[in-house]
């Protein structure tokens, strides 16, 4: 059954909300701590440890409780529900300007546990919706067909919030009150996007669990030693494996280039955030060109091709980085359609990867378990952005960043910040161009896979009351 244009809409505006949202505070929460509530480097490193390491933790935890959800609007949908506020509340109030002089530690607990909120708030929904896809549909086709668009509306989400961040430059003249207008803000087109895309979806998921076109049942673990038996089986699966280091890489990469991004532009180059959003937008421009080349041209060349293209322009960013002087600054917009095209091909084709994986899975051990399986991708490439982030600040501790410097930046933070750009994420895209080239995922092997999962489930269906399965039982021992 062929997804509704409506629901379809819904699930690629879902992803539109959040990014409205996360593009802002991914961008500038490093920058906005150091250089404008002054919150010392080595404090914000000891934030970034801690709260990736909650990160990491609540994300499996979110998959876990999601699979074993059983409700009349499915699996998934309650999850959205109950996280869109809590992630918003949190966001507005990072933003909050501080009063008075406040101590080193406390801005350290009070952005630590605003993170760790903001986080909590977009797991809950995003490792849910991610997976959400795969009880709406089964097609190879549409899957990925639905996944460039539900990646054209997260570049349409953080270009509207970048147009507002703008307009609010523009016109909010006070440094650091322009933030909290701009959070607030975004809030307004966030709540109202990201409800009427719960009604939808929970609309059409009841739908299909009553018209058991997907047969995505809830997976039950009893003890927390199977589910643990579970993850180990996962990474015997060689594609598992394989699309989780791919994905880590290629997330890691972006979102390593995109913390670093300020600090190079307006720090480094010494251009406004008006000029720093203009590079953004650029960016995003070409990222959405760049998903509309991908899903004409899949009909024809394999995933495969597109990807090795794409992030092989993306590596050609990153040799130039340790090259650029603040006297060429205008460089940095041609550079930006070069890293808008290598972040989308580089975020799309692995993401569509992934959503296969519970096909590959299921017929290995024998469960839909698709929330484990993305909260685990989350996982690996969480903690991959908390250790590079980590490394950054404390670059900038030990070479002396200080914000504001009217003398400039000092030479050892100039070199720093292009040496980690070329290195860190560079290297890291070097890895994923050779785990893509390994990637055994294809249309005609998904094909496969489809063809025998339903011999499998055609030989059970008159024992499947009756009999346990083989992997339950291997599960269980």
């Amino acid at each position: 059954m062929a997804m509704q244009l409506k629901t379809i809409v819904a699930y690629v505006c879902v992803n539109l909300a959040l990014e409205h949202v996360n593009s802002v505070f991914m961008l500038f929460c490093i920058w906005y701590m150091t250089n404008k509530a002054l919150v010392q480097a080595n404090f914000v490193g000891g934030v970034i440890i801690i709260y990736r390491i909650w990160d990491a933790l609540n994300d499996p935890i979110v998959g876990y409780l999601s699979d074993q959800t059983s409700t009349r609007w499915g699996r998934r949908v309650p999850w959205l529900a109950g996280g869109m506020l809590p992630y918003v509340f949190f966001f507005v109030l990072f933003w909050k300007p501080q009063t008075g002089t406040p101590s080193q530690l406390y801005l350290f607990f009070f952005f630590l546990l605003v993170q760790m909120g903001i986080d909590g708030g977009y797991t809950s929904i995003f490792v849910p919706y991610i997976t959400l896809l795969n009880d709406l549909t089964t097609d190879y086709s549409e899957r990925f067909r639905v996944n460039i668009l539900r990646f054209v509306g997260s570049i349409m989400g953080s270009g509207s919030a970048f147009v507002l961040a703008f307009v609010v430059f523009t016109f909010v003249t006070d440094p650091v009150s322009q933030f909290f207008v701009l959070g607030c803000c975004i809030a307004t087109v966030y709540l109202p996007t990201m409800g009427w895309c719960v009604y939808e979806l929970s609309r059409a998921s009841a739908e299909v669990q009553k018209s058991g076109v997907v047969t995505a049942k809830p997976s039950q673990f009893q003890t927390w030693g199977q589910l643990f038996s579970t993850i180990v089986q996962l990474f015997k699966v060689k594609e598992f494996v394989i699309v989780l280091c791919q994905n880590a890489c290629c997330t890691v990469a972006a979102q390593s280039s995109v913390h670093v991004l300020p600090y190079l532009v307006m720090d480094y180059m010494k251009m406004s955030q008006i000029q720093l959003v203009v590079c953004v937008l650029v960016s995003e421009g070409f990222g959405v060109a760049a998903a509309g080349i991908v899903l004409t041209a899949a009909k024809d060349v394999p995933k495969k091709t597109l990807f090795f293209y794409g992030t092989t322009a993306w590596l050609f960013f990153y040799a130039c980085v340790p090259f650029i002087t603040s006297e060429f600054r205008w460089v940095i917009y041609p550079f930006s359609i070069i890293l808008g095209i290598g972040v989308a091909t580089s975020q799309m084709i692995p993401m569509s990867y992934a959503t296969d994986l519970g096909d590959y899975v299921d017929l290995a051990i024998g469960r839909r378990i698709e929330g484990l399986i993305f909260s685990l991708i989350h996982v690996a490439y969480k903690v991959g952005v908390g250790l590079s982030l980590l490394v950054f600040e404390q670059l900038l501790h030990s070479t002396g960043f200080t914000p504001h410097n009217k003398e400039g930046m000092p030479l050892s933070v100039e070199r720093g910040i292009r040496w980690y750009t070329f290195f860190v994420p560079g290297g890291l895209i070097l890895c994923a161009i050779f785990l893509n080239k390994h990637n055994p995922i294809c249309k005609a092997d998904h094909a496969r896979v489809m063809k025998a999962l339903e011999e499998r489930n055609n030989s059970r269906s008159g024992s499947a009351d009756s009999t346990p399965r083989a992997s339950d039982i291997e599960v269980a021992q």
